[in-house]
């Protein structure tokens, strides 16, 4: 897990482009309790602090239908799953036990299982299969078998850096677009 997070905020910190003010305005401000939620971290020595979240989201035909947030706290994976219960109120937290019973929800019965390294989340309906991995490596499967569906996947990956100091990162920033430019090729491999 150190690994991954080492290697994303390499990412960040070498390729990180400069965010046009206008898009940032564009969405709703989350409170500091969602946000709470939403980002997870660690702490290195010098006083800097890394918050890490990963977000994998799976639409069909535009409606979200399972959302999966991996956060890293006090160096212990946190997980949360969010789909849609049917009830009107769109994608909400689900409670759903690691290698428990699944929940049913609009689009099928949602199931956390340990896997190597972290987790997966499933969701298991009528005419799709998806599967978020969420931990030492990232990814998504998607089976469908209806016809004319609009099936979209993105992921998040959230990296933020406070209490960082010129001093602190030493030459880092000098080496920093070399270890984004390894482990994008590593990653792509």
């Amino acid at each position: 897990m150190l690994r991954l997070c080492s290697i994303l905020a390499a990412l960040v910190l070498a390729a990180a482009p400069a965010a046009d003010a206008r898009s940032l305005t564009a969405h709703p401000s989350l409170s500091d309790e969602r946000l709470a939620e939403l980002r997870g971290g660690f702490q290195l020595p010098g006083g800097i602090s890394v918050t890490i979240g990963v977000t994998t989201a799976t639409r069909i035909d535009g409606r979200e239908i399972l959302r999966s947030t991996l956060n890293l706290r006090d160096d212990l994976p946190r997980v949360q799953v969010l789909a849609d219960r049917a009830d009107g109120a769109g994608v909400v937290p689900v409670s759903v036990t690691a290698d428990g019973a699944g929940l049913m929800t609009r689009d099928g019965v949602v199931r956390v299982r340990s896997a190597t390294d972290g987790v997966r989340v499933d969701l298991s309906g009528e005419a799709i299969e998806v599967s978020h991995l969420l931990g030492g490596a990232l990814g998504t499967v998607v089976a469908n078998s209806a016809n004319d569906r609009s099936i979209d996947v993105t992921t998040t990956v959230d990296i933020g850096l406070s209490g960082v100091r010129p001093d602190a990162l030493g030459g880092a920033a000098i080496r920093a677009e070399n270890l984004a430019l390894d482990a994008t090729t590593r990653l792509i491999r």
